[in-house]
């Protein structure tokens, strides 16, 4: 299952289970399993530790690898540490020596299904050594004795797991709402921007029919993810902004004075020049013309760079995550442009 709308109903049934006293191991698994789909890979890699325990296990170290691998070198033993120290302290818990009748620190070792089995056989054994009903009452007397005795051993032992069980609990619960937030806010922002692309698309298939073509190309090719389509899709937004400069202010070759007082030429080839002089001419104030003008020239320049990288089959540099940013950026440029008027001047009849 991928994306927001399935995570959603993953994280409310792990809230739902963990008030419902369903077994905590169970709804570990379940927030393991959003984790490594959100690839949140902090979160993912102490829980994955709360299922197989402390130590120095092969589990251990086989998953401490794998994050090695996973995380940025930087980052891998910081966390490490800090899981380390966290864990301990979740798990820790004083111990009476009975021979002594003091109190010694302990750290609960093992996994969550673990403490649950534990847990489940000191019951059991306590149930098991309450005296039968019908003891004579010497035996009742002797069988009183060896209860009370189990009791003192056991009840400590399961207090002090159930507080771990419930530190472990209160963090997992930290972990879901913070989760369900997050989705709802990624949720937010994922609709206003499929608001701004039904806007841009509608409005450019009337002005500027090739700039569409070009804007879903740049949205599919970065959806594709690989390298190749990455650098696609950079080129295509590139293309758009050429192609709504052409449409919004097309190349005239003059030099133009513009309202911050620099001259600019109109050529072809200069269509940043040519967009931020049609916003110096149409924004109804400074602040507009000075905001989308320097959006103009940060996307340009953002894009002309990742664009030249991804042409040398620069690899590891151009990222998904950059190009996603410059089609985002794509998107809400040309939408602000596209605010400025309802109409062009000068646009041609798409009839």
């Amino acid at each position: 299952m991928n994306g927001r709308d399935g995570l959603q109903p993953l994280v409310s049934r792990a809230l739902s289970d963990l008030a419902s006293g369903v077994l905590l191991s169970a709804v570990l698994e379940q927030c393991i399993r959003i984790a490594e789909l959100r690839q949140d890979l902090g979160n993912a890699w102490w829980m994955h530790r709360e299922a197989i325990g402390l130590g120095g296990s092969r589990a251990v170290k086989a998953l401490d690898a794998q994050m090695s691998e996973r995380l940025a070198a930087e980052l891998y033993g910081p966390l490490r540490t800090a899981l380390i120290e966290d864990q301990i302290e979740r798990r820790g818990m004083e111990v009476v020596d009975l021979e002594t009748m003091k109190l010694q620190h302990q750290v609960c070792t093992v996994s969550v299904s673990e403490i649950e089995a534990q847990i489940e056989m000191l019951e059991a054994h306590l149930e098991a050594s309450k005296p039968p009903a019908g003891l004579a009452p010497l035996d009742l007397d002797y069988a009183n004795q060896g209860y009370h005795k189990a009791r003192a051993q056991a009840q400590p032992m399961v207090r002090d797991l159930k507080v771990i069980l419930s530190r472990i609990r209160a963090r997992l619960h930290t972990f879901l709402v913070e989760t369900e937030a997050a989705l709802a806010i990624a949720q937010t922002a994922t609709s206003t921007f499929e608001r701004t692309r039904r806007f841009v698309d509608g409005r450019l298939g009337v002005v500027a029919p090739a700039a569409l073509v070009q804007l879903q190309a740049a949205y599919e090719r970065a959806d594709a993810g690989h390298s190749e389509a990455l650098s696609h899709a950079l080129t295509s937004c590139r293309r758009v902004l050429q192609s709504v400069a052409d449409v919004l202010y097309p190349a005239t070759g003059a030099v133009v004075v513009g309202s911050d007082g620099k001259p600019r030429e109109m050529s072809a080839d200069k269509y940043r020049n040519r967009l931020w002089q049609y916003v110096s001419e149409h924004a109804s104030s400074d602040i507009g013309r000075r905001i989308t003008g320097a959006t103009i020239e940060e996307l340009g320049r953002k894009v002309n760079i990742l664009d030249e990288l991804g042409s040398k089959g620069v690899h590891g540099q151009v990222t998904l995550e950059e190009v996603d940013q410059c089609v985002l950026q794509t998107y809400v440029l040309v939408g602000e442009l596209l605010q400025l008027a309802e109409a062009f001047p000068g646009a041609p009849d798409p009839g």
